[in-house]
């Protein structure tokens, strides 16, 4: 790739130099507020961001209440730039910019941007894209929300290349983009694989065992099907006791886990500056933290120290069983899938904890356990080094795409009709 022959100063700091035969000019001059309301609901194709594109929303009833919710609605069209200028103070992790690429409405609360005759729209989408890249637009806007109107955005200058360097560099990028969205994609297939084989290696295990010479007979439990012929099948409830301790959290110095500090199906804690007040659930080193909210999201985690945990947490004492081998038993799929089958309530969907323990479940001796669960162990390392190296690999893609668009849409890489 080249560079253009000659530079100038843009004015601005963080743009630095443009080649010289660009100009800089107002946004106004390039863009105008559409502010089109759907006031006679001519439209219900109801669109919304997601992972900085704009996409349609899932299909809902239409009734009067959603009527009233769409008719304040912007109408925007192909084209149109969309600017999510809400909350500039937080991070959206450089999603804020959009283009439409169909018909529809979208929340008032956006900017809608409709492009003026003679500019390429793509060419700005991935300017501001840019500029969201480089955080420019994150000390901008009014109020304590730091909220951006277009009376802000209009003011700001931006470069103006000829419209065939403009067409040039969007059909580029567009390719580019497109090549560097495939490799994460097929990335993040690759990912979600070794995801499956840890559970299914987590429900091989619990239910089979490690020892391929083991004798195996019927368990009699559907969701256990076959098991080693000397391992037991006992009620939940008499292989775990349920713990039920409130302490109140105020004043309180013990740490305290959310369902926020649990990742699903890997039972890791993560760590968050969330306080909570009120009654808890007290929980010693050993337990066995279940998640009754949402069972589906497969919330499991075994505490190492003495602390407080939400009421939607069961807390189990494992007896005389091996903590890890409780954990990876109560995050196999088949354990979740069947308690999740029994939950109750619509909207915050929750399991019964007398259902749970009246479940049966298979239990192998105590040194076996102590095997399998050094065998899961094992194997989760491995595949949480897999996962992150691939992880890597999209971070780096990433960072890739953003310097390869900033590069390109600021002048600093010349696109030729060769690179098309």
């Amino acid at each position: 790739m080249y560079k253009y022959n000659q530079y100038t100063d843009s004015g601005l700091e963080w743009l630095g130099e443009i080649p010289a035969h660009w100009k800089m000019i107002p946004l106004s001059l390039c863009f105008s507020e559409n502010k089109e309301i759907n006031s006679s609901l001519s439209d219900i194709t109801s669109l919304q961001f997601k992972q900085g594109e704009i996409i349609q929303k899932p299909e809902t009833k239409f009734d009067s209440e959603l009527a009233k919710v769409l008719e304040k609605y912007t109408i925007i069209k192909p084209n149109d730039i969309i600017v999510n200028g809400l909350n500039l103070n937080y991070d959206f992790l450089t999603q804020r910019i959009a283009i439409a690429k169909q018909n529809g409405i979208i929340t008032s609360a956006y900017i809608s941007l409709r492009p003026q005759k003679k500019i390429n729209p793509f060419y700005y989408c991935y300017y501001l894209k840019s500029m969201d890249f480089q955080k420019v637009l994150n000390g901008m806007g009014v109020g304590i929300r730091l909220t951006l109107s277009y009376n802000e955005l209009k003011r700001i200058y931006i470069p103006l290349p000829p419209i065939t360097e403009q067409d040039r560099i969007a059909k580029f990028l567009d390719f580019k983009c497109q090549q560097i969205d495939t490799t994460i994609a097929k990335i993040e297939s690759i990912i979600d694989c070794l995801k499956e084989q840890r559970l299914m290696t987590i429900q091989t295990a619990i239910t089979k065992g490690i020892n391929s010479e083991a004798k195996y007979t019927d368990s009699g439990v559907d969701w256990i099907d076959r098991i080693p012929s000397h391992w037991k099948v006992k009620k939940l409830k008499y292989a775990l006791k349920q713990i039920n301790i409130k302490r109140s959290s105020i004043n309180n110095n013990l740490p305290y886990i959310g369902m926020e500090n649990v990742e699903s199906w890997t039972g890791k804690f993560i760590g968050s500056d969330s306080e909570v007040e009120g009654l808890s659930n007290y929980f010693h080193a050993g337990n066995v933290l279940f998640g009754k909210l949402r069972p589906y999201l497969a919330k499991v985690y075994r505490a190492n120290t003495d602390g407080l945990c939400s009421t939607e947490f069961i807390v189990y004492d494992v007896l005389d069983n091996n903590s890890m081998y409780i954990q990876n038993l109560l995050l196999s799929p088949s354990f979740i899938n069947i308690v999740n089958a029994s939950t109750y309530g619509s909207k915050m969907p929750r399991a019964n904890s007398n259902f749970i323990g009246n479940l049966k479940i298979a239990i192998p001796p105590p040194i076996e356990q102590k095997q399998i669960a050094n065998y899961l162990n094992n194997i989760n390392k491995k595949i949480e080094a897999a996962i992150h190296l691939k992880q890597d690999e999209i971070t780096h893609l990433k960072e890739y795409k953003h310097s390869l668009i900033n590069s390109i849409v600021t002048g600093k890489i010349k696109i030729t009709k060769d690179d098309e």
